[in-house]
Parts: C-alpha cells; structure tokens; sequence
C-alpha cells in the first residue's frame, strides 16, 4: 500500500495536493452558515457512490426495469440499503443546493470576484433538478410511467424549445422503451459528467479564491 500511494504521489501528485487543501486554513468569520457548501458535495458523492453501485443491477428496458428495481430491493444484498440512500441523498441534495446559493445570495457572496464561483453553483443547480427529473422515471412503475408522461407534456407547453425537447425526450410521439434508454444515459452519463465538471470547476475557483489575500 505504501509503494502504491509513493508511486501515486511521485506521478500525480494528488497526496500532497489533498494534503494542501485539508490543511489549508479557513477565512475569518467563516461559521456554521458555510457547511451547506460542504454537504452538498458529500451528498453528491454518495449519489455517485450508490448510483453506480445500482447501475451494475439496473437494466434500463421496459420489460426488465421494474423487475431489475425489484431484485435490487429485495433479493441483492444490501440493495434496499444503497437504494434507499441513493434516494433520500436524492431528495437531500435539492434544498441543501438551494439553501447554500441563498446563502451565498443573501450575504452577497455572488459579487465580483465570486461570480463565476456563483455561475457554477446555480449551473450545478439545474444540473440537480435534472438529475431528479430522469431519475423519477428509472423505476418504470406505474407512477413513475404517468408522472413521465405528465412532465412531458408541461415541457411540451414551453414556448419555442418545448415541443422539439419533449419530442426528443420522448424518442417519438409516445413515452416508451426510447424515452427510458434516454432518460438512462441523460441521468447516468450526460449530467453526471456535468456535475464532475461544474463541481471540479466550483472547487478549483473556490480554493484559488481562499488563497487571494484579503
């Protein structure tokens, strides 16, 4: 183990670089309003963590999606504990996210020369909600089914984009095994390279903004 982290760190150098950003000292005033940045991004992580955990068991088609939930759930060890993590990391992750750019919005800590660390927080914002958005429709129950369909049909009602977007969202006139392989890819691959990248970005202008003198 310990060739493998010298061999880690002579090549990368991301030992001493964690070493740096753990160590690094906080700004002053800095209190119990600046966690929601933090748990954020370790909700993220366990999203990323259970989501790809699930996505080893999940089958993404009609015919094998719900069945594909329910072995998870019922018959895969510790399936219902990951799953039910990933969910309510889910359901976590939207007010945290919003509460900490309210923070950040309220405190004026969206001014110059943060504003480009607050284009990423409200970029990772919509990124979430779309996250929610397709992950609704993976179980392919009843519910997530009809609640597919509706969603759809409001996108459906935003002037300009919304015909062509539900149209391609759907994969062609009605929700089925194209709308769900789509909602698969946008929800696994699409937002969360999106996330990883938003997230290095925010975290990459946030430490170099700690490092600027006051």
């Amino acid at each position: 183990m310990r060739r493998l982290l010298n061999w880690l760190e002579r090549e990368t150098g991301l030992i001493s670089a964690w070493g740096r950003f753990w160590t690094q000292p906080l700004p002053p005033g800095v209190g119990w309003g600046h966690i929601f940045g933090a748990l954020t991004l370790m909700t993220l992580v366990v999203l990323f963590i259970t989501g790809g955990a699930l996505m080893f068991y999940y089958s993404p088609t009609p015919d094998q999606a719900y069945a594909s939930v329910q072995y998870i759930e019922h018959y895969l060890p510790a399936g219902q504990f990951i799953r039910a993590l990933h969910y309510w990391a889910g359901r976590l992750i939207v007010p945290l996210i919003i509460i900490h750019i309210l923070r950040v919005f309220f405190w004026g800590a969206y001014k110059r020369p943060r504003q480009m660390i607050w284009v990423t927080g409200v970029l990772l914002l919509l990124v979430v909600v779309g996250y929610g958005l397709t992950g609704y429709a993976l179980p392919w129950d009843q519910k997530a089914y009809w609640g597919t369909v509706v969603r759809l049909k409001i996108a459906e009602g935003v002037p300009l984009v919304g015909p062509a977007a539900a149209t391609f969202l759907r994969g062609g006139d009605t929700v089925g095994a194209v709308t769900l392989m789509r909602f698969f890819v946008i929800h696994v691959f699409v937002l969360s390279l999106l996330a990883f990248l938003l997230v290095a970005w925010h975290v990459f202008l946030f430490c170099r903004m700690m490092r600027r003198p006051p």
